[in-house]
């Protein structure tokens, strides 16, 4: 199959769908292989929206949470922006801390195809918007084992999600402040090559990018908030506007974007200001996330 999309594909008002209702700051969405939705909410830990529709509030409020993970055995983890944490939502709704010196504000969870525990912290300062504002390049990357926490990327503006490609093992960075994707070498011994800009030097002047998610074909899906858009970079790092609001009317602040589906080309897109989640189709499948493989 031919690339082209970074050139050609577009989507239009009409492929714009809507779902779930009444929530509350869903931030992030991640999907499960049985269909359910799950997104950030900040009355619990996150809103579960099964197949049929149906909402449930899941796990404790500790401060907001923002980014959410799973790992294989189907546990979520939460990134908690305001308690400056990481905790754990067991099935039975018990929560445990994870890691709570994180002297930040903590955005994002991910857990790569081997396990591993990935977590950002978008920045030191507050009030927090000041970082994305000045713009301030105190965020940076942690991995967290058994034997702690290890800062492996750092001197970010504003560190948000992150994610490594199946294809070229790369983990790439959204650096929201300066509106433009860091892309790192993963070295055998788990180390970090150095950081390089991935695609654009910022998408536009005044860019200020959230979300980022790789599909099947290594184009990386990129929400943007100024404009209300959702960009995609291809592999040889060319970007494309695929859609763009700059009313607010039928996308607003969108913010984590992800894939599911039985096909895995639908995708959902998260936001800081809307009651629902964007969806549309995309022409190819999301990468499989590492809780798929359970």
């Amino acid at each position: 199959m031919t690339n082209t999309l970074g050139f050609t594909f577009k989507l239009k008002e009409k492929d714009i769908s809507y779902v779930g209702h009444d929530l509350s700051r869903p931030e992030c969405v991640v999907l499960t292989p049985d269909g359910t939705i799950w997104a950030s909410d900040n009355r619990a830990s996150a809103m579960r929206i099964e197949p049929s529709g149906q909402q449930t509030l899941f796990g404790p409020k500790l401060g907001t949470s923002n980014g959410l993970a799973f790992d294989r055995q189907g546990i979520l983890y939460v990134a908690d922006i305001d308690a400056e944490c990481v905790y754990r939502v067991f099935h039975d709704g018990r929560h445990e801390i994870v890691c709570d010196q994180l002297n930040g504000a903590v955005n994002f969870v991910y857990f790569d195809q081997q396990g591993q525990l990935w977590i950002t912290v978008s920045t030191k300062t507050k009030p927090r918007s000041d970082a994305v504002a000045k713009p301030i390049d105190d965020g940076y990357v942690l991995t967290f084992s058994s034997s702690g926490l290890k800062v492996v990327s750092q001197n970010i503006c504003f560190t948000n999600e992150i994610r490594i490609d199946s294809i070229t093992g790369k983990l790439f960075i959204s650096e929201t402040a300066l509106g433009r994707v860091l892309c790192h070498q993963i070295k055998p011994d788990g180390t970090l090559g150095d950081a390089t800009v991935f695609g654009p030097a910022t998408l536009f002047q005044g860019a200020i990018i959230d979300g980022i998610c790789f599909d099947a074909m290594g184009n990386l899906w990129v929400t943007e908030i100024t404009r209300n858009s959702i960009h995609v970079i291809s592999p040889s790092g060319l970007a494309n506007c695929v859609f763009e609001d700059p009313s607010g009317l039928i996308v607003n602040c969108p913010t984590s974007i992800a894939f599911g589906g039985v096909d895995m080309r639908t995708v959902y897109v998260g936001s800081l200001k809307m009651n629902r989640l964007v969806s549309f189709r995309a022409p190819y499948p999301g990468q499989t996330m590492h809780h798929f493989n359970a």
